[in-house]
C-alpha cells in the first residue's frame, strides 16, 4: 500500500525507500535521524535532500568562521551564526547539534561571556564537523538532482521551500 506522502505501508507501517538509502551508521552516529527529518517535511525525502545537500555545500566553513568570530570576540556575530546554525542542524534532524546550539544559544541569550560557553562551542564544533564528515560520505549520486548551479532550481520550489523554514522557524 502507498500512503498519500508515496511511503510503502507495511503492516501498517511506513517506509520510505529514500530512508533506507540514507540509513547509514555514520549517519546515525552523526546524530542525523534522517527517517525523522524526511517525516518533518511531511514526507517528502526530495526536499530533505534538497536541505542536506544546500547543507553540506553552504554551511561547510561556518565552524571556522565561528572561531574566527570567537577570536575577534564579536557576540553579535557569534550569536547570530549560533542562532542559524541551531535552526539549519534542527531542519535537517541533526539531533544532537542542534540541542547544544539551542543550549549555547540560551546561554548567550542571558549574555554569558563567550568564555563561558567556549567549551561547548568546540564540542559542537567536533560533532558539527562529524556531521559533515558523514553527509560527505554519502554516494554522489544521492544528490545528483541538486549539484546545479547557483540558482537553477526552479522558482516555485525555491519559493515553496523558503515558506516552509519561515514557518517552520516559528518552532524554534
Amino acid at each position: 500500500m502507498i500512503t498519500e506522502h508515496g511511503l510503502i505501508s507495511f503492516s501498517g507501517k511506513a517506509v520510505n525507500p529514500l530512508t533506507d538509502r540514507l540509513s547509514d551508521a555514520a549517519l546515525d552516529a552523526a546524530g542525523l535521524d534522517t527517517a525523522a527529518g524526511i517525516e518533518r517535511l511531511g514526507g517528502d525525502s526530495q526536499l530533505y535532500l534538497s536541505l542536506l545537500y544546500k547543507f553540506k555545500t553552504e554551511h561547510r566553513d561556518d565552524m571556522r568562521n565561528l572561531q574566527e568570530c570567537r577570536e575577534k570576540n564579536d557576540y553579535d556575530a557569534v550569536y547570530k551564526m549560533v542562532h542559524t546554525l541551531q535552526s539549519v542542524t534542527g531542519n535537517i534532524a541533526a539531533r544532537e547539534v542542534s540541542e547544544q546550539m539551542h543550549i549555547i544559544l540560551k546561554a548567550m541569550k542571558e549574555k554569558v561571556p563567550l568564555q563561558s560557553v567556549g567549551k561547548d562551542l568546540d564540542r559542537v564544533s567536533a560533532d558539527f564537523n562529524a556531521l559533515l564528515t558523514a553527509i560527505d560520505r554519502l554516494p554522489d549520486s544521492v544528490f545528483k538532482d541538486f549539484s546545479r548551479p547557483e540558482g537553477s532550481m526552479r522558482t516555485g520550489r525555491r519559493d515553496e521551500l523558503m515558506a516552509y523554514l519561515l514557518d517552520l522557524s516559528r518552532y524554534f
